[in-house]
This record gives C-alpha cells, sequence and structure tokens, in this order.
C-alpha cells in the first residue's frame, strides 16, 4: 500500500510539472504574440534560409548588434528596422524574410 501512495505521489508531482511547463510555454507564446510586428520577423529570419538572392547560401539573418548574452527576461525587446543588413551576408531582413508574404504562414504567425 505504501508502494501505491508512492507512485500516485510522483503521478502527482508529474503532473504537476507538466502543468508548470504547459503554462510557462503559454506565457512565452502570449509575450511572442505581444511583440511589433518587425520584431517577429526578425525572430523568423534568424531560423530562415536567406532568400534575397538564389545565390545566397546564409542559412539565417544575423543581427549586427545582437542583444546582450544572455537575454534579460525584463528588458524591453527592440525591433530591428527591416532595412537592417545581415552581419554574414548584408542582406536586409526584409530580403531575408520577404517569402513570407507570400506565405500562408505570416498570416498565422504575424497575427
Amino acid at each position: 500500500q505504501q508502494q501505491q501512495q508512492q507512485q500516485q505521489q510522483q503521478q502527482q508531482q508529474q503532473r504537476q510539472q507538466q502543468q508548470q511547463q504547459r503554462d510557462r510555454i503559454a506565457l512565452r507564446k502570449a509575450q511572442l504574440r505581444g511583440y511589433p510586428r518587425t520584431k517577429k520577423l526578425e525572430k523568423l529570419g534568424v531560423y530562415s534560409a536567406c532568400k534575397a538572392e538564389e545565390s545566397c547560401k546564409c542559412n539565417g539573418w544575423k543581427n549586427r548588434n545582437p542583444p546582450p548574452t544572455p537575454p534579460r527576461v525584463n528588458v524591453q525587446q527592440t525591433a530591428v528596422s527591416l532595412a537592417e543588413p545581415c552581419r554574414s551576408c548584408g542582406h536586409t531582413l526584409d530580403g531575408t524574410t520577404k517569402y513570407f508574404y507570400m506565405s500562408r504562414v505570416r498570416h498565422k504567425m504575424l497575427e
């Protein structure tokens, strides 16, 4: 019977941890939804191959002035300009992310 109680307690702790993780994810999603459009494009551009030119092999837009590492939660996220050039290839953020304009993903992610 003690084993059953211990198992129940462990299961309850696991459920609580899972709920806490879901709450953190929901909070982070809410924060991201509140970002300005250019900040969202910057976040997408970091993980997207450059589409400014076919010959460009850059695998993601890199800010010339990155935030301090690690980024502080209480620091206001400043959005970069769409005309800001990439640190690697020199193409603008707008050029790197221009294919999002044509995509259905844009509507969902940039709302």
